[in-house]
């Protein structure tokens, strides 16, 4: 199975600090199990209780607890673990004995497109919300001026004086009407007089680079959103010297601020920097990545392109995608969330990182691990890339997809690869018992049974 061909270093990022193959000093007390498809087929969530140590202290594995730490050294990703039932049934005894671990934490979804189980159940039609703003609703009254243009070149900035930044070098995403980006003179140009776009209460901007100061003393910096001559919103940061960095600046305006009071014909935008230190930028992308209210669906021909290299496959995102890199989908009215499938709500950004997990159709043997990413900041192509941890085979539907994460901040269960039946949930018989690591410490098997009889005593078990 693809989910099993994990590179070492995605090891400590799912599962904790990756670990020797050694004795443990720990295990858990779980109570009930769950299924945890759709986003992972064919395993099961164990609901973590306590982590216990070999003279039977317990603790809750919170995100900031040295019982969240000793979990996820003692039952890392890739590794084997036994399970011990104290009420085994005809119905559950399969969830018994020796399993893969998958996952630690609690299951995140960051993006999906599909919605059922035929590989033809899935959506071309997405729209996101900025970050910690009120879900957006997609109207059919409001203009799409959503867009992104880039600019790869170097910009040398040399003394305190206003730089415009000009001479973009593309237009990855354009306005669909009623603005459009001027790439020569690093202008965003709106209709503001038109109604539709008078009805947008909110535009939303980002604004990412690359800045190295390669001098001797700290540069002071200010990087500007302006409309003709009024300061919109500014970006006020020191680089210290001999060092290079990514910012991104996000900045919300509302309509009457950003179109003036009666909107005039044309609204300008572009970006402006000063800095008291000779500085260099780079990879400069300019966007309008969102709106409230969001304008109509956007429907993509492809989300995703492919490129592989040996045993691994780069997936780069349309430029649709990577205009909302760091945006949340919006699924309140998605067709998969709840009912028969069973797809939660998202509330993450799309900020895919290492150790997630990507997968294709609703298809186990077409589940990856995210082995690297490469942000649309600090790409040349302002686009978002995606290093999968082995190959794609021919033929697979890329724009039927999940992409999810396990949380091991957010510590609730442990994941291991085995079938859960829906007919062991039983409120009044609830299904229990421990988990061991595989290779127990001697003091631990030798403290084991007073450790359970206490527990019992205790009513823990």
């Amino acid at each position: 199975m693809a989910t099993q061909l994990q590179p070492d270093n995605v090891y400590g990022v799912l599962g904790g600090l990756p670990v020797a193959e050694q004795t443990q000093d720990y295990f858990i007390v779980f109570k009930g199990a769950g299924g945890t498809g759709p986003e992972i087929i064919d395993n099961t969530a164990y609901f973590i209780e306590y982590v216990v140590d070999y003279e039977g202290e317990i603790a809750k594995p919170s995100s900031d607890s040295i019982a969240r730490l000793n979990l996820l050294q003692n039952f890392p990703i890739g590794k084997t673990a036994i399970v011990r039932t104290d009420n085994a049934s005809s119905i559950n005894t399969q969830l018994g004995g020796e399993h893969l671990i998958t996952g630690v934490g609690s299951q995140k979804p960051i993006l999906y497109t599909q919605y059922g189980i035929p590989s033809s159940s899935y959506t071309l039609n997405l729209t996101f919300s900025a970050p910690n703003g009120a879900p957006a609703v997609s109207s059919p009254t409001v203009s799409d001026v959503l867009g992104t243009m880039v600019r790869t070149s170097s910009l040398n900035f040399d003394d305190i004086s206003y730089t415009n930044i000009t001479n973009f070098d593309d237009i990855i995403v354009a306005p669909l009407n009623n603005a459009n980006f001027d790439s020569s003179s690093g202008l965003l140009i709106l209709t503001s007089s038109n109604k539709l776009v008078q009805t947008i209460n909110t535009f939303t901007f980002k604004i990412s680079y690359n800045v190295t100061n390669n001098n001797s003393r700290p540069a002071e910096m200010i990087v500007i959103l302006k409309r003709g001559t009024i300061t919109l919103s500014e970006d006020i940061f020191i680089i210290p010297p001999n060092l290079s960095k990514q910012r991104e600046f996000i900045t919300t305006i509302p309509r009457n601020n950003l179109l003036g009071s009666p909107p005039n014909s044309l609204t300008q935008i572009r970006i402006q920097a000063q800095t008291t230190t000779p500085v260099t930028f780079s990879n400069i992308a300019f966007s309008l990545a969102t709106t409230s209210p969001l304008p109509p669906f956007r429907t993509q021909t492809n989300f995703w392109s492919t490129g592989s290299d040996t045993n691994i496959t780069w997936l780069t995102a349309s430029s649709f995608l990577s205009l909302n890199h760091g945006n949340i989908q919006n699924t309140s009215n998605f067709i998969g969330t709840g009912g028969s499938f069973g797809l939660s709500p998202i509330t993450n950004t799309f900020t895919p990182r290492i150790g997630d997990r990507i997968r294709f159709e609703y298809d186990p043997s077409k589940d990856y691990y995210i082995y690297e990413t490469i942000s649309p900041q600090e790409d040349g192509q302002g686009l978002l890339k995606l290093k999968l941890n082995t190959t794609i085979p021919d033929g697979t539907n890329i724009d039927n997809f999940i992409i999810h994460r396990v949380d091991n901040e957010d510590i609730k269960y442990l994941i291991l690869d085995i079938v859960k039946k829906s007919t062991i949930s039983d409120p009044d018989n609830p299904f229990t018992g421990i988990i061991l690591p595989k290779y127990p410490s001697e003091r631990l098997k030798n403290n084991l049974d007073n450790i359970l009889s206490q527990l019992k005593e205790k009513n823990i078990l």
